[in-house]
């Protein structure tokens, strides 16, 4: 899978999060930075689950 077409292409793209949901964190790692993206404004739709995704994978590479 090529991990450009995994990233979400507008604030309503569902699709694309609930197939990001299924991956391992070295699949979303390419992408993180465009996930972020997502993030800037809480309003629009899927920043929210998004965020559960990253805050998910946050313990894989951030120690505490």
């Amino acid at each position: 899978m090529n991990p450009s077409e995994i990233i979400p292409q507008h604030k309503s793209d569902f699709e694309k999060v609930e197939i990001i949901k299924m991956l391992d964190l070295k699949d979303i790692k390419p992408i993180l930075p465009d996930l972020l993206e997502w993030l800037q404004d809480a309003n629009w739709p899927i920043a929210k689950p998004i965020e559960d995704i990253v805050l998910h994978f946050k313990r894989s590479w951030c120690p505490m």
